[in-house]
């Protein structure tokens, strides 16, 4: 039987972990009769933990969330829960000694206790109101889930057969072989590894021809002598070297980045409009490739290209990343003004929902009408992130010829499709994703699942920031050395494209 992945090994272990943690803090407590239970350090763990995914200010179940204070002293449709002081005469307690609540994995003697003489001691509240992805449980992650963590060099495992080890990937490579008492595949010959180069780096074949005693590459006009075409060898370093040169290179690599940030030609809807000049970022987007621009920066001029290079004309087409997804044109030309509205949400669900799974691999959409179900993201944020990007509209499909003209006066013919950016609206919660059900007012900010890692969710921003700030913000919060999504989704990808399966399970979408 095949080995559970570590995300399957983390759901099955997690109620155990998650007992053996809280009864940890239980024991220290219990200890000594005369230290009274923490509120923040034992209560509020347990009840995000084990509670909360059922009765939380946005499900409710049975009419009661007690991630609030005030809600939980309130009660559900049963009435009152918690009667200070008396444990027995508390709804609470009742449901949680007789194994009623939760009703999937009960909660141990020692849990139970912690609840019992939190009761007992006055039923303190503390930080209110719970956070409900303080902890991960069986259900979902929280600030603790793996691929939230700081990024830290791993320790190298031991294996058996050192000869066949030429850097540290083998290694953890050939130690899942070893385990699985398998032995490495045989060394590909030459003309199978010439090929797997040419296909991994360009898409193409090899085109091989041999004149007079010497074998010429066409493609790249290189000499190779697939004879002696060798792993490691200094003709293989050549090769690759060549192909990463290549023109071909970027046009191989830069479909894959324009498939997951959903480049398209045409609006899409109704009307399905030609943009006849969406070519232009598909063409930076190749050129970045190919000028091995640093990755960052390659985030960061898609995000905000035209503010942080203002005189950067390319830096502006970069920008068109953000308009390439779908143009409801028939809504925003003939629809009411609550349609307008409507449709408006949508778009801006489509720009957070490409932002955050192609640069972070997380479905921050899925936050539009409730909490996410898996991901530590409150629906909340996601409208704060949504305001990040309040100030980017496409309702103009092209720029002027003045608008794209270098500053060094030199001629430019046409036009791009590029952001138009507007003074953003103010950003509410909208209760249910209802955008005539507006909610409390939320300023532009990013995610605080990255707590852990040392990277705030506060940009400094304020509910009426200019568009100007926002974008700069969240293109340096993106690309922040603390974040530890943006390295690690572009390297499982790297490894996706080259290897055919990628290696790690960031979240529930990506």
């Amino acid at each position: 039987m095949a080995s559970p992945s570590p995300q399957r090994k983390l759901h099955f272990f997690a109620p155990v972990l998650i007992t053996l943690i809280v009864s940890v803090g239980i024991e220290n407590a219990l200890a000594d009769p005369a230290v009274k239970i923490s509120f923040d350090q034992q209560v509020a763990p347990l009840l995000a933990s084990r509670c909360l995914s059922c009765h939380n200010a946005t499900e409710k179940k049975g009419g009661l969330d007690l991630q609030r204070e005030a809600s939980a002293r309130v009660g559900g449709d049963s009435g009152s829960v918690i009667t200070a002081g008396t444990p027995d005469t508390s709804l609470l307690w009742e449901r949680i000694v007789s194994d009623e609540m939760p009703p999937k994995q009960h909660l141990s003697s020692q849990e139970k206790e912690i609840v019992r003489q939190w009761i007992a001691d006055g039923a303190q509240w503390g930080t209110d109101p719970i956070d409900p992805f303080r902890a991960s449980t069986v259900d979902r992650a929280g600030y603790d889930w793996w691929s939230l963590q700081p990024i830290a060099q791993p320790d190298l495992p031991w294996v058996d057969n050192t000869d066949w080890v030429q850097n540290g990937i083998d290694r953890f490579v050939l130690s899942k072989l070893e385990a699985a008492q398998l032995a490495p595949a045989e060394q590909a010959n030459s003309q199978t590894l010439l090929r797997r180069l040419y296909f991994d780096l360009i898409g193409l074949p090899p085109v091989l021809k041999n004149e007079d005693g010497k074998w010429k590459e066409e493609t790249l006009g290189i000499e190779i002598d697939p004879r002696s075409f060798q792993y490691y060898g200094a003709s293989y370093n050549a090769v690759v070297d060549a192909l990463l040169d290549s023109p071909h290179y970027g046009e191989r690599w830069g479909r894959h980045w324009l498939d997951v940030i959903r480049y398209g030609e045409s609006q899409g809807f109704e009307r399905n409009r030609v943009r006849h000049n969406a070519w232009r970022y598909r063409d930076w987007v190749i050129q970045a490739l190919n000028s091995d621009i640093p990755y960052d920066e390659f985030l960061r001029q898609q995000i905000a290209g035209d503010v942080l290079k203002p005189d950067d004309l390319n830096a502006l087409i970069a920008t068109g990343y953000l308009v390439c997804g779908t143009y409801d044109m028939v809504g925003y030309e003939m629809g009411s003004a609550e349609m307008k509205k409507v449709v408006r949400q949508d778009e801006l669900e489509d720009m957070v929902a490409a932002l955050g799974q192609s640069m972070l691999g997380l479905t921050i959409n899925c936050a539009r009408c409730h909490d996410h179900k898996f991901d530590p993201i409150s629906q909340r944020e996601y409208y704060e992130v949504a305001a990040l990007l309040g100030g980017v509209n496409q309702a103009v499909d092209e720029r002027t010829d003045i608008a794209l003209r270098p500053t060094d006066g030199s001629a430019f013919d046409g036009v791009a499709h590029v952001p138009i950016p507007t003074r953003p609206s103010t950003f509410h919660v909208l209760i249910r994703g209802n955008s005539r059900d507006l909610g409390e007012v939320v300023a532009p900010r990013g995610l605080q699942a990255f707590s852990a890692a040392g990277l705030s969710g506060d940009l400094g921003l304020t509910s009426d920031a200019p568009d100007t700030e926002r974008r700069v913000a969240l293109a340096r919060w993106i690309t922040d050395g603390r974040n530890p999504l943006t390295p690690r989704v572009i390297v499982n990808r790297l490894w996706h494209h080259h290897f055919g399966q990628g290696r790690m399970a960031l979240s529930t979408g990506i």
